[in-house]
């Protein structure tokens, strides 16, 4: 069969997802199109800077094929990619996935379509990073990322190990995560061999920096890294991150070992296609301030960026366009709309998108809001969202409020998030979250004003700022002084199955889990098989709700560890509480007072064994403690088939030492020389780290032996049915008892 005329042109594209990049895109853009590239397909996921803009101009010079891709779920760079497969295969003979600091590095070739030439007999290429750190710029340089920054890891550092992809689309069956492709044919290195996985996207061997590579300029410089964090993903909620997370992930990652000016060369010839674009540099607004009552507290002057929000409590936006701006609700924005940035420059305020033109600030008829004036006409927000300048005076309407983009972000932080809370011991649902006129914010049952509560130092706002969203409070005040406290609810249940044979188990965990556990967040299935082979079994269940997260077995320890190594994870990271349970657990009935337990406790959780005192029971870990001269007497061991925690910093890290406690004794010992061998280890670590509490996750669980549950509290919330020979029969037929009480 004749290939398709589109296909005969040997056209190569580049497919970028991004936001908020208005100070790369361009010098990305050029460098790709200097060493081969013909086409750009780019998903704006939501950018409120001047990246839009940029590349239409853009649009001009390169063949740019730009989608709106208003998409906030935490796969939506997998959702791109998959979309990108679906809309271009039959058009292009590969396309290659980057982002915005990721730069391909040609070492034998002048053009990407040279090497890819050599790789015509497979369907996929992965190429390693080498990772960039700041080259010892504390401050954004002026000029180029691909001249300021030219120092990288060595290869020893971990990060390297990682891989991008190159694909031939026709051959692509679906994007497994950002890194890596499922694809019907043969992916190889850059050596022309099949690569072997430590997980999907990461090598377990050495990187490759041979032929090509990918300049990852991952930090940048450290200012550049903090805005970068700041900014937040739509899969990493940063906003919450504090000074010492953040400058943690610096120091890590900030690598400067090995010199690499590969891509000086280039510098001159990208900054003469930006050039030709039109985009040299950033228009910059000079002004004489005036010196006017500042009525609003929490925004620096200089070039801050600010938010505006109307006394509605809508926020300014503006369409893609450029043409029309109005008032935005923040929880559900009209199609192609977006917030719009503005630069304040002493007492003027300059949107950061042109045409608009700048607003002199005033003080406002509302204490602690401004007014803003253009042609001796004041800005104006009306009810239903719609805004004129046009009236020559400042009333209430005329009234807004300057928010720093930390007050903007934890106001989405507030509405879009299910919170506990703390005081009432209750869940304040996200639909009932939102602003009302006033400038006030609704939480549950709770009013409270938002002058009160921006995130200024004269405001003197306990800002909540926690690593991870279950580590602290958010702090809200009333009547300036009154607390209330509330924590994020997202709850995440994750379970493994590997091997086909424990699908149907698994199957049964998650349609009780569904349907009597009434539970509706985030699941995430860690497994080898394929989305395909799981939806053969789980069918019209396998819900986008529903993340499968390949993690295919090198060897038998994988299996045990895989519960415990979330640690790393930022999906994990961003939502709490966490539940892990085996596949031969049962929900029968609602599971989310237990999930709002463990949202509010501070250790870990499991399921006491009555049966198994720590000092003489091997399974519960009896042997290592003896070894390790560790008193165990009148304690009790747990079952680490059910897992309970809030996302604290203290919790990942108990769960990151039972992980390495696994392969360090696996290695010194041998996996044999234990029975229930990740059991033993997890309570081993327990009692050294003191880091559960088993009251919560005992107090909602049964057990199903020999053709009997057993447990003190009826209907309890979980069964886990361990001990019986066919277990898929025996949670078949509880599930049937689910709706009488069967305890």
């Amino acid at each position: 069969m004749k290939r398709k005329a589109q296909m005969t042109k040997n056209k190569i594209a580049l497919c970028l997802s991004v936001k908020n990049a208005e100070d790369y895109i361009l010098e990305w853009l050029c460098y790709h199109s200097i060493i081969g590239i013909d086409t750009f397909i780019i998903y704006d996921n939501m950018s409120t800077d001047r990246t839009m803009s940029l590349i239409q101009s853009a649009k001009a010079v390169l063949d740019i094929r730009l989608h709106n891709w208003k998409n906030a779920d935490f796969s939506y760079q997998v959702d791109a990619y998959n979309d990108c497969i679906s809309r271009y295969k039959d058009e292009f003979s590969w396309i290659l996935f980057l982002d915005v600091d990721e730069f391909i590095v040609l070492q034998e070739y002048d053009s990407i379509k040279h090497l890819l030439k050599e790789f015509d007999s497979y369907s996929a290429i992965v190429v390693n990073w080498a990772m960039f750190g700041s080259s010892g710029h504390a401050e954004k340089p002026p000029g180029l990322v691909i001249e300021n920054f030219t120092r990288r890891a060595a290869p020893e550092f971990s990060n390297t190990r990682h891989v991008k992809s190159f694909v031939k689309p026709q051959h692509v069956s679906h994007c497994i995560n950002a890194h890596l492709f499922e694809v019907n044919g043969k992916t190889v290195d850059i050596n022309h061999e099949e690569p072997t996985w430590e997980v999907a996207g990461i090598v377990s061997t050495p990187p490759i920096y041979r032929t090509c590579y990918i300049n990852h300029y991952y930090t940048r410089s450290r200012e550049e890294w903090f805005a970068k964090i700041h900014r937040g993903y739509n899969d990493i909620d940063t906003s919450e991150f504090n000074h010492e997370r953040i400058t943690e992930g610096f120091n890590y990652a900030d690598r400067n070992e090995i010199l690499d000016p590969s891509l000086l060369p280039y510098a001159e010839p990208v900054k003469t296609m930006m050039r030709q674009i039109g985009a040299e540099g950033k228009k910059k607004m000079t002004v004489e301030p005036l010196d006017v009552h500042r009525a609003f507290a929490g925004v620096a002057d200089g070039t801050s960026k600010v938010v505006i929000m109307s006394l509605h409590g809508t926020i300014i936006g503006t369409n893609m366009e450029g043409d029309s701006i109005r008032g935005l609700d923040i929880k559900n924005s009209p199609p192609g709309y977006s917030v719009l940035l503005f630069a304040l420059h002493g007492n003027y305020l300059q949107p950061v998108t042109p045409p608009y033109d700048a607003f002199t600030i005033h003080p406002a008829s509302i204490s602690g809001a401004v007014s803003l004036r253009r042609n001796d006409c004041y800005l104006c927000c009306y009810p239903d969202g719609t805004i004129d300048v046009t009236r020559d005076k400042a009333s209430d309407w005329e009234s807004f409020l300057l928010l720093s983009l930390e007050d903007f972000y934890r106001i989405k932080l507030i509405l879009n998030n299910d919170l506990i809370d703390i005081r009432h011991d209750n869940i304040c649902h996200k639909e009932s979250n939102h602003l009302i006129d006033g400038f006030r914010l609704v939480v549950g049952e709770g009013i409270f004003d938002v002058r009160e509560n921006l995130l200024s130092p004269s405001s003197h706002q306990d800002d909540g700022v926690n690593r991870f969203l279950g580590e602290e409070c958010i702090a809200l005040w009333k009547d300036q002084w009154k607390l209330r406290e509330y924590r994020i609810f997202k709850p995440l249940v994750y379970m493994c199955a590997f091997g086909k044979g424990s699908l149907l188990l698994l199957r049964e965990s998650l349609l009780s889990l569904l349907d009597e556990g009434r539970f509706v967040g985030k699941i995430i299935i860690m497994t080898d098989v394929t989305r395909n082979e799981l939806k053969e079994i789980i069918g019209e269940y396998l819900s986008e709700n529903i993340n499968i997260r390949a993690l295919p077995l090198s060897h038998g320890l994988d299996f045990y560890a895989s519960r415990f190594r979330v640690f790393d994870d930022h999906e994990f990271k961003q939502c709490n509480p966490l539940l892990y349970v085996d596949c031969d657990v049962l929900f029968e009935n609602d599971v989310n007072p237990m999930l709002k337990e463990l949202a509010l406790s501070r250790k870990l959780s499991a399921q006491m064994e009555p049966f198994a005192p720590l000092d003489e029971h091997t399974p519960s870990g009896a042997g290592l403690l003896r070894d390790d001269e560790i008193e165990a007497k009148g304690r009790y061991g747990f079952n680490s088939g059910v897992l309970g925690f809030s996302s604290t910093t203290s919790n990942f890290e108990a769960m990151k030492r039972i992980y390495c406690c696994i392969y360090r004794y696996s290695k010194r010992e041998g996996r044999q020389s234990l029975t229930h061998f990740d059991q033993a280890i997890a309570n081993y670590v327990a009692c050294v780290k003191e880091c559960f509490d088993l009251a919560i996750i005992t107090n909602h669980t049964r057990w199903y032996v020999d053709g009997e549950l057993r447990g003190e509290n009826g209907k309890a919330g979980l069964i886990h049915v361990w001990g019986t020979y066919d277990k898929l029969s025996a949670m078949q037929q509880l599930r049937k008892l689910a709706p009488a009480d069967n305890a």
